[in-house]
């Protein structure tokens, strides 16, 4: 493991709260440098959303 964090990430649901962390984490990474990325979720639905085979009701806005 190169990168861990935590944060708070507000009100939400389990499944905002993982896709949040996802794109903070990736977003973060990608700041830093990092071009190859390996991103490990344990949640199919929040897969799903990243690689658009499914849409949220709702939408994420960050906050930089």
């Amino acid at each position: 493991m190169l990168l861990a964090f935590a944060t708070p990430l507000g009100e939400g649901t389990n499944n905002q709260a993982e896709l949040e962390s996802a794109i903070f984490g990736m977003t973060w990474s990608l700041e830093l440098g990092y071009k190859k990325i390996i991103l490990e979720v344990d949640s199919q639905l929040v897969v799903d959303w990243i690689m658009n085979k499914n849409n949220p009701q709702w939408s994420i806005s960050l906050k930089c």
